[in-house]
């Protein structure tokens, strides 16, 4: 049986509370001679799932609703008979899981006396706004549905020149802004039942070094528990801060981010797009691509694919076991692979190209008025007749040049095909 599940009861007496409050105050001013007044209407605005605004219609004396500011303090709801009667719902139900009910019930008690929740009145604009972002508890996790917790942590990002996040598991999403404020959103979801049970797994440790915000989840479970638990991140920063992100376990997903930047994660996918700086890119087995970026770029696989589509500046690539693909690119490469293929579309040559594969075909394409020294050597080597190759090409090595020879491509597999080939 899970707590959260009754979370929603209590919900349910709350709203029913507020809405006996309102009809109650309504009778009272008809029985005053205010019966010409209009029927009162409760009007929610939402953003995302999270109430926004209560905007009450037709209320003249607002005023009296203020006694519901002790929202203020949720710790009021335990006095609510509603809510300590739901305990004597534990009298029809077997007797083996009644002590557990009561348990879940009291649990809810507790979290509630965790909680805050700011309410303003405006009597005479005739509005109760709630403010969302004024749900806290002592440990900055709040619960957000039924099974899914909340933490978030907002810090000025005018303090700070780097942004470190690291996770003992999970995905990360990092979105770059032009705001002077960085946000934090962790969802926890899974084999969590309550709050104290997410504390009792995981904690969160924040701090700064050198102008750097440190943010740490530390997983406090040295068993198998945490592959029960599902972490999803959120990062926004300025998009001209450092950032390093490291996660055990999990996605890497990384949008408008400028300068150097670091994403290591030991089993997920990277997705990398309008970058630009020092970028370094690490998955233990997973995929990685990037691209619409910009600078000096390493991105390392031990068991996945890379892809780079419209980058400028040099790359360097290597992976353990699969293809590697470089599409409409400026710049010097460094492409190697243990087991894949290997293709290079470049329409601008503006630096040398090193790629190497130990059992896989090569495949590189350059225009025709293209500058190049070529050093191949495979299990075979094509040049296409159209790229005006001049040089010797005999028993998988070839070696001459295009053009001027400005630029050197120099490609080897130990078994497959490398084939240059004119961009049209």
């Amino acid at each position: 049986m899970k707590t959260t599940s009754w979370e929603i009861i209590v919900a349910g007496f709350l709203f029913v509370g507020l809405s006996i409050f309102l009809i109650e105050n309504s009778s009272m001013r008809s029985n005053s001679g205010h019966s010409e007044l209009p029927t009162d209407s409760l009007e929610v605005s939402s953003d995302e799932d999270e109430i926004r605004v209560f905007k009450l219609q037709s209320l003249e004396n607002l005023g009296n609703l203020e006694n519901l500011s002790n929202l203020e303090n949720l710790e009021n709801l335990k006095n609510l008979q509603n809510l300590e009667n739901l305990k004597n719902l534990k009298n029809i139900l077997p007797m083996e899981i009644r002590a557990e009910f009561e348990r879940e019930i009291d649990e809810v008690i507790r979290e509630m006396d965790q909680e805050s929740l700011e309410v303003n009145f405006d009597a005479e604009n005739k509005t109760v706004t709630i403010d969302p972002n004024s749900v806290t508890n002592q440990q900055g996790w709040t619960v957000k549905s039924p099974g899914v917790f909340l933490f978030t942590r907002s810090f000025d990002s005018e303090n700070y020149s780097k942004t470190n996040l690291n996770l003992p598991f999970g995905s990360v999403d990092v979105n770059g802004n032009q705001e002077g404020t960085g946000h934090l959103f962790i969802e926890a979801s899974g084999q969590i039942s309550t709050l104290n049970d997410l504390r009792s797994k995981l904690a969160m440790e924040s701090l700064t070094e050198d102008k750097t915000a440190v943010f740490e989840l530390i997983s406090k479970s040295k068993t198998s528990d945490d592959q029960n638990i599902q972490i999803q991140s959120r990062l926004e920063i300025p998009r001209n801060m450092e950032l390093d992100i490291q996660t055990k376990a999990g996605h890497i997903d990384s949008d408008n981010i400028q300068g150097a930047q670091t994403y290591l994660t030991n089993g997920g996918h990277i997705s990398l797009s309008s970058l630009s700086g020092t970028i370094s890119a690490e998955t233990g087995g997973g995929h990685i691509q990037i691209k619409k970026s910009e600078g000096r770029v390493t991105l390392i696989s031990k068991g996945g694919n890379i892809r780079v589509q419209d980058l400028k500046g040099d790359i360097e690539l290597e992976t353990g076991g699969g293809s590697l693909q470089i599409i409409d690119h400026e710049g010097a490469v460094n492409a190697t692979t243990n087991g894949g293929n290997i293709e290079l579309r470049s329409p601008t040559l503006t630096g040398p190209i090193a790629a190497q594969t130990g059992a896989g075909t090569i495949t590189i394409w350059i225009s025709k008025d293209s500058n190049v020294t070529l050093d191949l050597q495979g299990s075979n080597v094509e040049i296409d007749s159209s790229l005006n190759f001049q040089g010797s090409n005999q028993s998988g090595n070839a070696m001459g040049s295009i053009g001027s020879g400005t630029y050197k491509i120099t490609a080897k597999t130990n078994y497959g095909t490398i084939s240059v080939k004119a961009l049209k």
